[in-house]
């Protein structure tokens, strides 16, 4: 009896603290289109081959590739992360944004994000849940040459894990 109870001390005193932990939402890599010509038109990054394509206008340079965004939430191991992905629209500087990309969990199949939607994903028994994210970037209106226009997709991003 001596034994058991020792036992179930020692597990309970080693077991993974992570299970304890609230989830966080880490940046690998913020989203990147590269340089821009700063002029009317759109292109769209694909968020697995990073390849800028299906342009109108002359809003991105031809035949570049850019950075997709990467981020990772880390959970505890079979938790469902109700998430959201949000377009960015045009505040006034006349240009907007919208997601495109996949969640991916290890051992599990991708799942398509839709942007503007909640979508419920199981982080598995990992635990993390990474977002790889492209999108349609355009310009109603010529920008400024030699401006940095850049806002972070992170904020853009909302998500919660469920009890």
């Amino acid at each position: 009896m001596y034994i058991k109870k020792l036992i179930v001390v020692i597990v309970l005193l080693f077991s993974p603290i992570i299970a304890f932990a609230a989830p966080i939402l880490s940046v690998i890599n913020d989203i990147s289109f590269g340089d821009v010509l700063g002029k009317t038109g759109s292109c769209e990054l694909d968020a697995i081959t990073t390849i800028i394509g299906n342009q109108t206008g002359s809003l991105c340079l031809y035949n570049q590739t850019g950075t997709p965004g990467r981020y990772l939430i880390v959970s505890s191991s079979n938790t469902i992360i109700r998430i959201r992905v949000n377009t960015k629209t045009n505040s006034g500087d006349g240009i907007t944004f919208v997601p495109s990309g996949v969640y991916l969990v290890t051992g599990e199949a991708d799942v398509t994000l839709l942007p503007n939607t909640y979508q419920d994903i199981d982080t598995g028994s990992t635990g993390i849940l990474e977002i790889k994210l492209g999108g349609v970037l355009a310009a109603s209106q010529e920008l400024s040459f030699g401006t940095t226009y850049s806002f972070s997709n992170a904020t853009g991003i909302d998500w919660n894990e469920l009890p």
